[in-house]
Order: structure tokens, then sequence, then C-alpha cells
């Protein structure tokens, strides 16, 4: 085979690769996720400060994960509920816990492209590190 066209064949391999492996992005709560939450992550996917506060004033477990290991932080970042992620974190929730794939609300708004999230994320104490 010609060395020409070996290399042809190689990069062209190489170009099929990112398309053909799995990708690895963030997932945020699907449609069925967000119906079928309950307790904090619930309030803070729907931003619900008053239920929220109610809930935080029984002291629950904080950084209670779902079936993909978020936390209610995470679903605030991802709904875009600055106001919750500010609450939750007053509440004592872990501003950079990661979740099963290693994001934090810092990575899951620079990804959305969210400056504002971004920015209340880092004003909380996230650290800018912490990007995936």
């Amino acid at each position: 085979m010609n060395l020409h066209l070996l290399k042809s064949a190689v990069v062209s391999a190489l170009c099929l690769l990112p398309a053909a492996a799995p990708g690895r992005a963030q997932v945020p709560p699907s449609a069925s996720e967000l119906v079928a939450y309950d307790g904090l992550h619930r309030a803070a996917a729907e931003g619900d400060l008053k239920t929220l506060e109610a809930m935080l004033a029984t002291k629950p477990e904080i950084d209670k994960r779902d079936s993909y290991g978020r936390t209610a932080f995470h679903v605030a970042a991802y709904r875009k509920q600055r106001e919750v992620m500010t609450l939750l974190l007053k509440a004592g929730a872990d501003a950079n816990a990661l979740e099963s794939q290693a994001y934090d609300a810092v990575t899951i708004a620079a990804v959305a492209d969210d400056v504002e999230t971004l920015k209340v994320s880092l004003a909380l104490g996230n650290k800018a590190t912490n990007i995936t």
C-alpha cells in the first residue's frame, strides 16, 4: 500500500473516532427525572424558595444525591435557580460537590455559557479550578 494512501486512511479513521466514541457530556436532569423529583431536588428544580426554606428548617440531608449523583445544588445550577443555590449554600450544601461524571456547578454553568450562574457559583465558594 502506498504510504500516502496509508496516511490518508489513518487520518480518516482518526477523524471518525470522536463521532463513534460515546460522549461524556454533562447530563442535566431529564423531563422524567424532574417530574419524579421530591424534596430538595424538586424545590431546587422549580425554584420554590418558600418550600425550600421550610424543608431546610427540618435539617434534611442537604447533599442527598439523585440516581446520577446530582445534589439539589447541581439541579439548581442546571435550572439557573441562583437564589436556590444561595439558600442551599447557607444551609450547608457543598458548593464543590461533584456529580457522577465529576461535574460541579462551575462546569455546569460554563458549559451552558451561563455567565450569571457562573458568577453566583464562584461568589458562593465554588473553585474555578473545578472545571472538568
